[in-house]
């Protein structure tokens, strides 16, 4: 609940860095290229997520986000994936050898590319947010022909998010007073508290709802102007995409490791997964 506030709380909402400026379809696009080749990957690749990984440090400098406060709301994220990752060593047990006499389960390899994959994912869907306006990636992904009411569900679900943040704070709040100490609550008071908060929000998009039909409102929201995609954004998403192709088909981490350990020595895919032979 607290990463989205954190995160436009450092965004770029007066386009003083560069990729603030650029237009939020390049934006969209990119985002969108660069993680679907990121998921092409195979599942036990490691060391190829590494320099899309570098592009998008790259890419986070330029946009002036700060990464500490965030990365700390990442660490606990998807849980699910985590622990799906976690229990791969368990039924991946084939042997891998790394170097030598050296082996390692390949279920850890996969454990480790899936984590990373995720994390590299949610970054860059963070980065976007941060440098994009909400109205703007409406507008661009209706232009995509997503759905409209899909879209206006998210648009209401940004616009009123803070109001049930500040709602849970409220309740957090009275309740700590009531104690005189903050201290995990009993299950059946928390169980009250969900309760109390899903009427409270209910009531309250009841009253969303009949205000906006009272004005007019027929399911589709206003989408805000998009200005027009300028020669230098147009290089700029086709450098991105270039560079982003290069990574995925060349494995630039096998070239560097062919260059420092001598060409020929990644030629056994077997030798190192980390690196396979192209």
């Amino acid at each position: 609940m607290r990463t989205l506030p954190l995160l436009l709380a450092h965004a770029d909402p007066d386009r003083v860095s560069l990729l603030g400026r650029l237009h939020p379809g390049v934006k969209s696009l990119s985002t969108f290229g660069w993680v679907v080749v990121v998921a092409s990957h195979p599942p036990d690749a490691v060391t190829p997520l590494l320099p899309h990984g570098a592009l998008l440090l790259l890419v986070w400098s330029m946009a002036g986000v700060p990464g500490r406060p965030l990365l700390r709301q990442l660490l606990p994220a998807a849980p699910f994936v985590l622990t799906v990752a976690l229990f791969q060593p368990l039924f991946d047990t084939a042997p891998v050898l790394l170097w030598d006499d050296m082996s390692l389960r390949h279920g850890w390899l996969v454990a480790l590319a899936m984590i990373l994959r995720l994390y590299l994912v949610l970054a860059a869907v963070f980065l976007l947010v941060a440098t994009t306006r909400p109205g703007e990636l409406t507008a661009v992904a209706a232009r995509l022909g997503v759905s409209p009411a899909l879209l206006a569900t998210l648009s209401l679900l940004y616009r009123y998010l803070f109001l049930l943040a500040d709602e849970i704070t409220r309740m957090r709040r009275a309740v700590r007073l009531r104690l005189g100490q903050d201290r995990p609550l009993p299950w059946h008071v928390a169980a009250a508290l969900i309760g109390q908060l899903l009427l409270r929000c209910r009531q309250r998009a009841e009253h969303v709802d009949l205000a906006m039909r009272a004005r007019g409102f027929t399911g589709r929201l206003p989408l805000a102007p998009l200005p027009r995609v300028r020669a230098w954004e147009y290089a700029a998403g086709m450098l991105w995409f270039g560079v982003v192709i290069g990574c995925r088909l060349t494995d630039p981490m096998q070239h560097l490791g062919m260059w420092l350990l001598g060409i020929g020595f990644y030629t056994d895919p077997g030798t190192f997964p980390f690196l396979p032979a192209g």
